[in-house]
């Protein structure tokens, strides 16, 4: 079953240099008959990003969609975290701290380079099944979307956004 996944940005909660304040960003997914959505501002100020990878994240949705029968079937790729883009992204992320690094590791693609991939380019964060040496298919990422408060509000400056505090994160 088909789900949807809505990130939102509660940009009046958001003040620059501020820890993030609660309500900040709400995660939302759908399939029929259901919804789910929670704050996930606490999850965002530790882990210091949300990546979705067309896994569902809420163990709700995980279980109505048909995904947790999946991967007691076939394994951790029809999982959130341990797909082999939830990996990478948990392993690169860290070294993320300005806007052109994220936009690098939005654009990800190294099948025969990264061993996650597994030599997969369906694989990368930018997933690309065109460039498969067999059952190639016209799917995968075309293109990112990166956006920063600082951008779109009134007075902004353009560097000292949501993305920039997310990134300024503790490490661990």
């Amino acid at each position: 079953t088909y789900s949807c996944s809505w990130l939102g940005l509660d940009l009046k909660r958001w003040r620059a240099g501020a820890p993030l304040a609660d309500g900040l960003f709400t995660l939302l997914e759908q399939l029929p008959g259901t919804v789910v959505w929670r704050d996930e501002t606490a999850r965002l100020r530790e882990q210091g990003y949300h990546a979705q990878y067309n896994r569902p994240f809420f163990p709700s949705v995980f279980r109505r969609s048909g995904w947790a029968e999946m991967a007691r079937e076939h394994g951790d790729f029809y999982t959130y975290a341990a797909c082999p883009r939830g990996r990478i992204f948990a392993r690169d992320a860290v070294n993320v701290s300005d806007v052109d690094g994220l936009k690098r590791l939005l654009r990800h693609n190294d099948p025969h380079g990264d061993p996650l991939q597994l030599g997969n380019a369906g694989y990368g964060i930018m997933a690309r099944h065109d460039l498969q040496p067999t059952n190639r298919s016209a799917a995968g990422g075309c293109d990112t979307k990166v956006s920063d408060a600082a951008w779109v509000l009134p007075g902004g400056s353009g560097g000292d956004g949501v993305i920039a505090e997310a990134l300024r994160r503790p490490r661990r």
